[in-house]
């Protein structure tokens, strides 16, 4: 089955939204079908950031942030992939995308980011007496 890798294309708060088939084989006739929707969103959608909190994000992303879902489904059959393929589709279509297109959504990606960045990670070994 030769399919085109890029499903779906568009351009959401000046940044691109795709939606992409990394489907690979999986084991004799199985497959595993998987589909990644990436979506980047520009840091100048920051601006009700705090400078501190601006620079917290550029170090995590750099110039780039990117914002990303993966669904998948292992051990499908080579005559079922198409079906499962546009199962998955509907999936990303109905259920996340519209998160990436709602007016909130880069600042809740952000602030969610931030979030993520302050938990300090544990250092060393854990001591117990």
């Amino acid at each position: 089955m030769n399919e085109e890798p890029l499903l779906s294309e568009a351009t959401q708060y000046g940044g691109l939204v795709t939606i992409e088939d990394s489907s690979r084989h999986y084991f004799g006739g199985y497959w595993r079908v998987q589909l990644t929707l990436t979506c980047h969103i520009p840091l100048a959608l920051t601006a009700c950031l705090s400078e501190a909190d601006r620079r917290i994000l550029e170090q995590r992303f750099g110039d780039d942030p990117c914002f990303e879902r993966t669904i998948e489904q292992m051990a499908v059959p080579e005559l079922e992939r198409g079906q499962v393929r546009q199962r998955l589709f509907e999936r990303l279509n109905s259920s996340v995308l519209p998160l990436v297109h709602s007016d909130r959504f880069p600042v809740a990606f952000f602030k969610a980011e931030l979030n993520q960045a302050s938990k300090r990670m544990p250092r060393g070994f854990a001591c117990h007496r």
